[in-house]
């Protein structure tokens, strides 16, 4: 199976036409099962069309992976930049058929925004991910803040990632946490494991022995595509840059 691996698009829409035309060409001629995980950060306030219009073209965009594979997002510091309450984004993006993962808390209640991990089934190998946020709570929309409850990513992983792997299932995290606690969270994951970071838009890829850890770039300018043959072997990673003079697919908006 193959995962194709985004993060921090940040409302990129010069790239993001071209981004979805490559995902799509990818997923029509791979021959295998495939699935798309965003670590986070889809949306980008800075962006002052995606801002007046609330994101609908990312939304677009959104929709229009649900209807190539299945696609998962694990909430970012971002995912609230045109709506505070993060509940409005989980509930729409389950409605066009995105999963949606996270261990924020909902500081008004004590519930979870979504659940902290899923579970797809590609191809007869069923993937385990789960999803983990920045406890940098300044780096959230100040009207964020005080809804939610973000634990420290290390001990979260620690804590809750032996309950969320089982064996015979292959294991991915996405983190949005940045590199520093992703260093913690790599030496706790069991052996060819695949761990994407985020955040800090950066572009890595490290080995520890069958485990993987990437970073995946940002602003739409790359996708990453992880492809796994059996659990608990090391993921073949792969780089496609997107060309932003390539052209969009016909259905797109802009």
């Amino acid at each position: 199976m193959q995962l194709i691996l985004l993060s921090d698009l940040h409302s990129a829409y010069e790239r993001m036409g071209q981004l979805l035309a490559a995902i799509e060409m990818h997923v029509a001629h791979s021959g295998l099962p495939v699935a798309v995980l965003i670590n986070g950060d889809v949306f980008e306030k800075g962006n002052v069309v995606a801002s007046r219009s609330g994101g609908e073209i990312d939304w677009a965009f959104l929709t229009a992976l649900a209807q190539v594979a299945p696609t998962i997002v694990n909430i970012g510091n971002h995912e609230s930049d045109f709506d505070a309450d993060l509940r409005h984004f989980t509930a729409r993006a389950n409605e066009i058929g995105v999963t949606v993962i996270s261990n924020i808390i909902d500081a008004r209640d004590g519930s979870a925004y979504a659940p902290a991990a899923a579970v797809l089934d590609l191809g007869g190998m069923q993937v385990q991910i789960a999803g983990i946020a920045t406890d940098a709570i300044n780096t959230y929309p100040a009207d964020t803040r005080p809804q939610i409850t973000v634990p420290a990513p290390a001990a979260w992983a620690a804590e809750n990632l032996p309950q969320v792997f089982t064996d015979g299932a292959a294991h991915v995290v996405l983190s949005h946490a940045g590199v520093v606690p992703d260093r913690e969270i790599l030496a706790a994951l069991p052996d060819g494991a695949l761990l994407v970071g985020g955040h800090d838009h950066l572009v890595l890829e490290h080995a520890a022995g069958a485990t993987r850890y990437i970073h995946t770039g940002a602003w739409s300018a790359l996708m990453t595509i992880a492809t796994i043959t059996a659990t608990g072997t090391a993921p073949v990673i792969e780089r496609i840059e997107i060309d932003r003079a390539a052209p969009s697919p016909p259905r797109w908006p802009i």
